[in-house]
């Protein structure tokens, strides 16, 4: 009898789960119902067994922080209208239906082929700064295969604590450390050279979370309360990814591009603005996590964990849905166009063009929310009456009649004219 090991056994499964993610993808795609189906989020969390971690005192209290998050069964956004309960003015939300899995990766080979083949997947590094890298790549490789998946299949990787990639784990050796380089590497594959996070020292005070994120993002994740201020920690400089970051900010504002101890980036080259394949980059390099009133602390493994994996969904569902919305809204006014139904059509036609251009801003609640208004300006679209239809052609006509009947008298007028003239030559001769 032949007996698998851990490892293989997990692999096999992983495969397969892998496989069967994809195909039911493209079995929703076929089927033309992406929009108001449930939309399945698949986030690994990975926990390797024997690998240390930095930063992170307590992976088992990241992956509950994770676990927590992903319990979220809907995400809500505004539809840019308001309803009155009461005398109170309340904004009228949409919801997406999602479901999301959360899988822990503790073994090297599912590790790898999660890396190397898993696309539309969330994937959270719970070692903080320490990077695992498989025996079967260099460090530098290794990152650039994580920035490939983000590229071109949709993978998003969530960094929790610390500076990222400054160590790495590499499974025959052990750990190493590799300061700035990693996250350098990782950067240099969106066109970005020397980009490097910047140490903020807890003397400057906590973050709160930002306004809009704060009436957004707590309608679905009401723990985010937990993590309502956040000390400064590892700081992206928000100026060198000016047009990647995912609106809203985590924390902080954007006037001014200042520094972001957490935040969403669109990982894309400048020149891939139809690209659609794009994941993201959640980085979570915040210090230590606060309650509301911003004095109490808070577990920052859970809290972090759980505020990290939260953007990362929300973007994730967010980004791919406005997508699709965008286009069953073209569909929709085309068919418009085929029935006749054009009275109306041009303001669908403009709310559309305004819903693309925030979706390559990488502002897709804004898009959601013009989409929203396009479906309903299609759907008040009617066909044109026959007045309205025909009326420069009824209107030219008239012109036009007018004209040939104004020459046709002052013709025979003319006529009546030379005649009358002939007739008394003819009697004086």
């Amino acid at each position: 009898m032949i007996s698998l090991s851990r490892q293989v056994w997990a692999s096999v499964v992983l495969s397969t789960a892998l496989f069967l993610m994809n195909l039911s993808a493209m079995q929703d795609v076929a089927a033309g119902s992406l929009v108001d189906e449930r939309l399945d989020v698949n986030v690994f969390v990975i926990c390797l067994d024997g690998v240390n971690a930095s930063r992170v005192e307590n992976m088992s209290r990241v992956f509950e922080g994770v676990l927590l998050a992903s319990k979220v069964d809907r995400i809500r956004y505004w539809t840019g209208e308001w309803e009155y309960e009461g005398m109170t003015k309340r904004r009228v939300m949409d919801e997406i239906p999602i479901n999301v899995s959360v899988t822990a990766i503790i073994d090297w080979t599912p590790y790898r082929i999660l890396v190397e083949y898993a696309t539309n997947v969330i994937i959270m590094n719970a070692h903080g700064e320490i990077l695992p890298v498989p025996n079967s790549h260099g460090r530098g490789e290794w990152i650039d295969g994580i920035a490939d998946a983000m590229l071109n299949r949709n993978v998003t990787w969530v960094h929790v604590a610390g500076y990222p990639f400054r160590s790495c784990w590499h499974q025959e050796i052990g750990e190493e450390t590799w300061g700035e380089e990693g996250f350098k590497e990782l950067m240099t594959n969106m066109g970005k050279s020397n980009v490097t996070c910047e140490p903020r020292p807890a003397a400057n005070g906590p973050f709160r979370l930002n306004p809009t994120s704060q009436q957004d993002i707590l309608l679905d994740w009401g723990e985010f309360f937990h993590a309502f201020w956040v000390g400064w920690g590892y700081t992206l400089k928000g100026w060198e990814f000016k047009n990647h970051l995912v609106a809203p900010p985590i924390y902080g504002i954007w006037e001014g591009m200042c520094p972001l101890p957490a935040a969403v980036v669109k990982f894309a080259k400048e020149n891939q603005s139809t690209h659609h394949n794009f994941g993201f980059y959640v980085h979570f390099g915040a210090g230590q996590t606060y309650e509301y009133n911003g004095e109490k602390i808070t577990d920052r493994d859970f809290y972090g964990a759980y505020a990290a994996v939260a953007a990362a969904i929300r973007a994730h569902v967010m980004k791919v849905k406005s997508l699709e919305a965008i286009y069953y809204a073209e569909a929709a006014i085309t068919k418009a166009r085929l029935d006749g139904r054009t009275k109306g059509l041009d303001k669908a036609v403009n709310l559309l063009r305004e819903a693309k251009e925030a979706y390559f801003s990488n502002n897709y609640d804004e898009a959601l929310l013009q989409i929203y208004q396009a479906k309903k300006a299609v759907g008040k679209a009617v066909n044109p009456s026959f007045i309205e239809s025909y009326g420069y052609f009824l209107g030219a006509l008239g012109i036009a009649t007018a004209i040939f009947g104004g020459l046709a008298i002052r013709w025979r007028n003319n006529r009546r004219k030379n005649s009358h003239v002939r007739c008394k030559e003819n009697e004086r001769t």
